[in-house]
């Protein structure tokens, strides 16, 4: 089994890059609060809208709220890169999960219906970073508990993602169609565009199995790393400035395989620095044996 670094048991002087899935986790959810509280405060979010037009709050009520706690969750994630606080994370995690379910409670349309399980990889990312600070584990392994929280994830944003790009999602057609216009000729057609996303959504299922059944096979996390980096950014390469708010929001998508990656990558050079010591004294034991001889 691969090795897993503590604050605890970690040594004295800690291997280098031992810290940086880590870090580079918080800077991610500090990117998705950013893009949340951008949108919140250009165009409102499910949670305002429950509480206007649901729980019956005065409008301009619902709005602050909205926005004081997205700021607020974008000052607790940049607070964690400096102070690994279970509470800052907490805080983040409740907002995260209260625009998940207000965005699911407000669901009108088959796709809307799909938020949770499409929107899993940034609705439980703040939970990850709490479980990370409350395992007090710097390195986990990556076949930890918390590891394979973040591959199932993983896999049911990217299987949910394939599933409506299967069905054709509105949305979808118009980021691909809307890239096009902007960035190429804008000679693509809806089919062509629907055909591209049945190949996307095959691949997107795909990929959600593989990540699952080959939990520590780097091309498939590096796919999926570049994947999500890319569909993120495609609401930027659509609508331009306009929708790098979106963006930002979506960039999760990218990070998790990213931290997942390099769980798996620094594990096997923990686990080769852990086994070199015994291969040295094997080899001194041979020098000195032929020595005797």
């Amino acid at each position: 089994m691969l090795p897993s670094i503590s604050r605890k048991n970690s040594p004295d002087k800690p291997s280098r890059g031992q810290g940086i899935p880590q870090l580079l986790f918080m800077g991610f959810l500090l990117v998705q609060c950013i893009g949340i509280a951008a949108v919140a405060w250009r165009r409102g979010g499910p949670v305002d809208g429950t509480l206007f037009l649901t729980l019956d709050l005065p409008e301009l009520l619902a709005i602050y709220i909205n926005r004081g706690c997205s700021i607020l969750s974008v000052i607790c994630a940049a607070l964690l890169l400096r102070w690994r606080k279970e509470g800052l994370a907490a805080f983040i995690t409740f907002w995260t999960l209260a625009w998940t379910g207000c965005a699911w409670f407000q669901n009108s349309s088959y796709f809307e219906g799909l938020t949770p399980f499409a929107w899993a990889i940034r609705a439980l990312a703040p939970a990850g970073a709490w479980w990370w600070l409350s395992s007090k584990e710097l390195l986990p392994s990556p076949m930890s508990g918390l590891a394979w929280a973040f591959r199932v994830a993983c896999a049911t944003t990217f299987a949910t993602h394939g599933v409506e790009a299967l069905r054709h999602h509105p949305k979808f057609v118009d980021l691909i169609l809307g890239t096009d216009l902007r960035l190429l000729d804008g000679a693509l057609t809806q089919t062509k565009a629907e055909r591209m996303l049945d190949v996307i959504g095959w691949v997107d299922i795909g990929v959600a199995i593989l990540v699952l059944a080959r939990p520590r096979n780097i091309p498939v996390l590096v796919w999926m790393t570049f994947w999500g980096i890319i569909t993120a950014m495609s609401r930027a390469t659509c609508w331009g400035l306009s929708g790098l708010d979106m963006a930002l929001m979506r960039f999760m998508h990218g990070g998790m395989p990213l931290v997942l990656l390099l769980l798996v990558i620094l594990s096997y050079r923990q686990a080769d620095r852990s086994t070199a010591p015994e291969d040295t004294d094997a080899d001194a034991d041979a020098d000195a044996d032929a020595e005797e001889e």
